[in-house]
């Protein structure tokens, strides 16, 4: 569709089809409407030309009038200009797809307390072992198990071991180390120590 010959109410019909169908998708994940950012743009070409640039037209679900298009136009020979160097006013321009995207806004990042340390000798036993094959030690050998909802801050584990929690089980490999930093993240460090094992 040329630009000059694009009519604003086909343009505005088209936006709001579009509008309508993202606004099926967003009920159906449950996206609150004061959560939600639209974004409307348009894939735009020289006439003759063999590739696009999306310009962005104006956010939301508002009329397209003429005067919205011949800025859009203005828009495109800027980004023209912008990525290529070059643009031709005088050129004839046309559309070639128009697009609705609907998104979440940004959430506020969430409010993290660091975690208090506690090293006690109590929290870091092991609640028991199990045989497991390392090639490093080309065996199986009896290696500590660690409950993970008891390691805190500063809690340090020499390889190998094991950590469970309900929903996984990390292996900390020979020549590897693990520590809970102040967020409860455990942090495994690759070491030039292989622990000797019997």
């Amino acid at each position: 569709m040329k630009s000059h010959d694009a009519d604003p109410d086909v343009l505005t019909r088209v936006f709001s089809e579009l509008y309508y169908r993202c606004e099926q998708k967003r009920k159906g994940v449950g996206i609150s409407q004061t959560e939600l950012h639209v974004y409307r743009s348009a894939e735009m070409r020289y006439v003759g030309q063999s590739y696009e640039l999306e310009v962005p037209f104006p956010e939301g679900r508002g009329k397209i009038t003429r005067e919205i298009i011949q800025e859009i136009v203005e828009r495109f020979h800027d980004v023209h200009q912008s990525i290529y160097q070059h643009c031709a006013p005088d050129s004839p321009v046309e559309f070639i797809v128009f697009r609705t995207v609907f998104s979440q806004k940004p959430q506020p990042a969430p409010n993290l307390r660091a975690l208090e340390a506690n090293t006690s000798a109590t929290l870091k036993t092991p609640k028991g072992q199990r045989k497991a094959y390392f090639d490093e030690y080309q065996k199986f050998i009896y290696t500590p198990l660690y409950e993970r909802t008891l390691l805190v801050p500063g809690h340090k584990l020499e390889g190998p071991a094991i950590v469970e929690q309900p929903d996984t089980t990390i292996v900390i490999y020979p020549h590897q180390t693990a520590e809970v930093d102040e967020w409860g993240n455990l942090i495994l460090t690759v070491t030039d120590k292989l622990a000797t094992k019997d």
